[in-house]
């Protein structure tokens, strides 16, 4: 049985991860004025350059077994990977569908837009199916629902969720916040990339992306075992992204200072 306190937990998660990007657009909306629309293009280019594109290549790659999953290998090519269709979707968004929304602000707009879509498709969505799974689990009608499962995958999916911390499912929540904060970074490096005509900028985009993302894709691979070790390094990460967000709101008014000036 999955104990009463992490169904409980599982549900205010999913509430969690709906309401945070929807709370922080309206609130730095009315504080920066920013345009939805840098909102709306943010959240569809993470939807159609990851959900789509990414695991178009994610399937190809697996079905084909051009590289092993489980190794070394697959987690530089996920991380990679992430960083590549991310990065240069931010760039493609801002270069073709933001020509007139290059100001800080908008950075930020796109940034919480794409951050935003993101925790709610991964976060929440992850979430309710755990939570699904964890009723299912208690009401005896698991079988049944992961009936086109072998048994093995049946009982990970059970021991999972029935041995589950609640201090372990809810790192899950720190990391969405965490991982928030790190794209919304990210968009400003893009961006300034595209207002400077500096493309050097999105392949430092890139690899920090990509860098960020190896840790937690070794763990996936099972390479590295101790998600502490993981989730610590993530929060480094979204300090220093943190950090570097504050700093580029001044580093971006004294550009449109300078353009005004000319």
């Amino acid at each position: 049985m999955v104990s009463q306190s992490i169904i409980i937990f599982i549900i205010v998660a999913i509430v969690f991860c709906t309401l945070f990007p929807i709370v922080s657009v309206i609130y730095f909306k009315n504080k920066e004025h920013f345009s939805i629309k840098t909102v709306a293009i943010g959240g569809l280019g993470f939807f159609l350059f990851v959900m789509v594109l990414e695991s178009l290549l994610h399937s190809m790659v697996i079905s084909t077994k051009i590289i092993k999953v489980n190794t070394i290998t697959f987690a530089i090519y996920g991380a990679l990977a992430a960083g590549i269709f991310e990065e240069v979707g931010r760039f493609v968004m801002f270069k073709f569908f933001l020509k007139n929304n290059r100001q800080w602000k908008d950075g930020l707009g796109y940034g919480l837009g794409h951050a935003g879509i993101e925790t709610i498709l991964i976060g929440a969505l992850s979430y309710l199916n755990a939570l699904i799974m964890s009723l299912a689990i208690n009401s005896g009608t698991i079988n049944n629902l992961l009936k086109n499962q072998n048994t093995a995958e049946i009982e990970t999916v059970k021991n999972s969720l029935v041995n589950v911390t609640l201090l372990a499912t809810s790192m899950g929540v720190f990391e969405r916040v965490f991982a928030f904060t790190i794209q919304i970074a990210l968009t400003f490096i893009v961006l300034y990339a595209i207002r400077e005509r500096k493309n050097i900028y999105l392949l430092v985009a890139i690899l920090l992306h990509a860098l960020v993302d190896s840790a937690p894709a070794l763990y996936q691979m099972k390479i590295i075992t101790n998600i502490y070790f993981i989730e610590g390094l993530v929060f480094l990460f979204a300090i220093i992204s943190f950090i570097f967000i504050m700093k580029t709101k001044s580093l971006f008014n004294d550009k449109v200072q300078i353009e005004i000036s000319k």
